[in-house]
């Protein structure tokens, strides 16, 4: 389990690697539950409370954030804000529970139940099940953020008309080296070549293991 007590963590750590992963996967619910969000660029290191933050927002004034170096979960629209922190964050059962919980303090009544993976959740979740999956390895895994736009060709027109959030890519890192490569669109980029996560996770019985599996089971053994 999660080591209590704990707010600001190094980030090889054990500790700040879970609540990566448990990050990733609340990321994962909430772009699930409202479409309308976007994963954008990581708070600056330097940037206070915001440090290394995964940083989740909409046009509509919409923030949440994940602050994996300090107080945990937040979210804001307007004059309204929730904090979870890591140590209450843990005592929840999923993280689709932690999402609700998020929505409903800044008063959104979405449905209890997540309704089927948009491609965009779908990356998400398939970085929060690498970054699961490894917590405790010896090689070290990390993803940072770059601001690219999409990878489908067939999105190249509607580029310009993104917004610096909407185009953000994130990268997964092992051992310093860069191994795959998502948008916000549902596609990935790997030595493999482009990869439609949607159509594969269709192909593969909707099992995100799987998809892991097919795609990263050679960087797992």
């Amino acid at each position: 389990m999660f080591q209590k007590g704990i707010r600001y963590v190094d980030q090889n750590s054990i500790v700040y690697r879970q609540r990566n992963a448990l990050a990733w996967k609340v990321v994962g619910e909430l772009c699930r539950r409202d479409n309308n969000l976007y994963l954008g660029p990581k708070g600056r290191a330097d940037n206070g409370v915001d440090a290394n933050a995964l940083m989740v927002l909409s046009s509509a004034g919409l923030t949440y954030q994940a602050r994996r170096y300090g107080l945990g979960f937040v979210a804001a629209k307007g004059d309204m804000e929730l904090q979870i922190e890591w140590d209450r964050a843990q005592q929840f059962n999923s993280a689709r529970e932690i999402a609700l919980a998020l929505e409903q303090g800044i008063g959104f009544s979405f449905p209890a139940q997540s309704p089927p993976t948009t491609p965009r959740a779908l990356g998400y979740r398939v970085i929060a099940s690498l970054l699961e999956i490894t917590a405790t390895e010896r090689a070290r895994w990390m993803e940072r953020s770059i601001g690219r736009g999409p990878l489908d060709p067939a999105s190249e027109f509607s580029r310009g008309r993104l917004k610096n959030w909407e185009g953000a890519r994130h990268q997964i890192i092992k051992d310093n080296l860069c191994i795959a490569e998502f948008d916000n669109f549902g596609w990935v980029k790997t030595e493999r070549g482009l990869v439609d996560l949607q159509a594969c996770y269709k192909l593969l019985d909707r099992s995100l293991h799987r998809v892991v599996l097919e795609h990263f089971g050679g960087h797992l053994l």
